[in-house]
C-alpha cells in the first residue's frame, strides 16, 4: 500500500473495551485490529481509527472513554479519529440499546479534542444532520461523511425521523 502512495488506512475498534468489544463485534478481534494499526504505522502510513459513543452500560461508559483516549493518544502515526453516535438502525443487533445522547457525543468529541489537539476528528455514523454544527463546535473537524448506502432503502445513517427526537 504504501507503494501505491495510500496515505491513511483506517484500523476501526468501535471501543477498546475488550469485553464489550467482544459483546458487540463477535468474530472480530480486538488485538489483531491493533497490531493492524500497528503495522499501517510500521509501514510509514497514517493511521485512522473510530470510535462509537454510546455503547456499553451508561455507568461504564466515562471510564470507557477516558481509556480508549489514552490509548489513542499513544499510538503511533495515529492522524485521523471518527467518533460515531450509536443510532438504531436497520440490520444491527443492538436495537433494544438505548441510543446514545448528544450531550454525551458531544462531550467525547470535546474530551478527544482536548487529549488529540492536532488530530483530525470528525463526526461519523449515526449523527443527525441537525447535530453536525454542535459536533464542530464540539471540536469535530470539516469533513462528514456523507451516508452510507446499502440493499435496503434506508441503512438509518442520515434520515430523519419525525418520530424520533
Amino acid at each position: 500500500l504504501k507503494k501505491l502512495r495510500v496515505l491513511r488506512v483506517f484500523s476501526v475498534f468501535e471501543t477498546l473495551d475488550e469485553a464489550l468489544f467482544q459483546a458487540v463485534k463477535a468474530g472480530d478481534d480486538l488485538n489483531a485490529k491493533k497490531r493492524f494499526a500497528q503495522r499501517v504505522a510500521d509501514a510509514g502510513m497514517q493511521v485512522g481509527t473510530g470510535i462509537m459513543a454510546g455503547l456499553g452500560a451508561w455507568e461504564d461508559r466515562p471510564h470507557a472513554y477516558a481509556a480508549a483516549l489514552d490509548y489513542l493518544s499513544k499510538m503511533d502515526n495515529l492522524a485521523c479519529l471518527y467518533i460515531s453516535k450509536f443510532r438504531h438502525a436497520q440490520n444491527i443487533q443492538l436495537n433494544e440499546h438505548p441510543e446514545c445522547p448528544l450531550e454525551e457525543a458531544l462531550a467525547l468529541v470535546a474530551c478527544a479534542r482536548l487529549v488529540l489537539p492536532s488530530l483530525h476528528i470528525r463526526a461519523a455514523a449515526g449523527w443527525r444532520k441537525s447535530e453536525g454544527e454542535k459536533a464542530r463546535k464540539a471540536g469535530a473537524g470539516n469533513i462528514q461523511i456523507g451516508p452510507s448506502f446499502s440493499e435496503r432503502a434506508d441503512a438509518g445513517c442520515w434520515k430523519e425521523d419525525p418520530d424520533r427526537e
